[in-house]
């Protein structure tokens, strides 16, 4: 059975804030899936640009996910939005940017926060 290939981005800007999508009450880092015959870094850029206007550049894998009773594979990168670049579109009102301290105020989904301290970004004392 072909498996669907999640992508979650880990989007941080100059000022160390990171994007986040409110779903609801609660927030998700971005995501997205990778069309048949895409490579992987053109789905992460079409998804981003698609979704927010912001054009990104992927630095390194953080995390691969595989629930065993789940036919998704989730692949989660650090991404930086490219300097000089004019986003194609206003931020959409749901996305947020937000530091380390707003972010761990707020009610994040299963498994992002988790992935946002894999990511090095969330820092729990």
């Amino acid at each position: 059975m072909k498996k669907e290939i999640k992508l979650v981005a880990v989007v941080i800007n100059e000022e160390s804030e990171i994007l986040l999508k409110q779903i609801n009450n609660e927030y998700k880092l971005p995501y997205g899936t990778m069309l048949g015959g895409e490579r992987l870094e053109d789905a992460y850029k079409r998804f981003i640009v698609e979704d927010t206007g912001l054009t990104i550049e992927l630095l390194h894998v953080v995390s691969a996910i595989n629930f065993d009773d789940v036919e998704t594979i989730s692949l989660v990168y650090m991404c930086v939005p490219l300097k000089g670049i004019t986003p194609t579109k206003t931020l959409p009102e749901e996305y947020k940017w937000l530091d380390e301290n707003d972010a761990k105020k707020l009610v994040a989904a299963f498994p992002d926060r988790e992935l946002l301290t894999q990511a090095g970004y969330l820092h729990w004392k």
